[in-house]
């Protein structure tokens, strides 16, 4: 909680610039990137995991049961849990933050389970 606490106050490009590092990383590229590369690596997977992301959190109980009683933290320490558990999702603490700020009620205005 405490990691969640020191991102809540970042910038978004510092929360991109921290995902892009990673992603960056589990790449395996032997040069640094710039900081405007970083952003944009991260935005681009963002964007490319987003519906991943909505199945993972918008229909979870927990998230449903605190999402309006929770303060950021508290809700994007659970988000990052949920992510943590998910596969392929980079700095789960990070991304949950970057969520929260797109809105949950954006992010899940459309979702609908998926029919098993």
């Amino acid at each position: 909680m405490k990691e969640v606490q020191s991102l809540v106050d970042l910038s978004d490009d510092d929360l991109l610039e921290r995902l892009g590092r990673e992603l960056w990383s589990q790449a395996g590229h032997a040069t640094p990137a710039t900081r405007q590369t970083l952003r944009l690596q991260a935005r681009e997977w963002l964007t490319a995991n987003l519906p991943r992301a909505k199945d993972a959190v918008c229909g979870n109980p927990v998230v449903g049961a605190i999402r309006d009683k929770a303060d950021m933290v508290t809700l994007a320490g659970a988000i990052a849990d949920i992510f943590a558990k998910s596969v392929g999702f980079p700095v789960p603490s990070v991304v949950a933050i970057l969520v929260l700020r797109i809105g949950l009620s954006k992010l899940c205005a459309d979702w609908r389970p998926k029919e098993a």
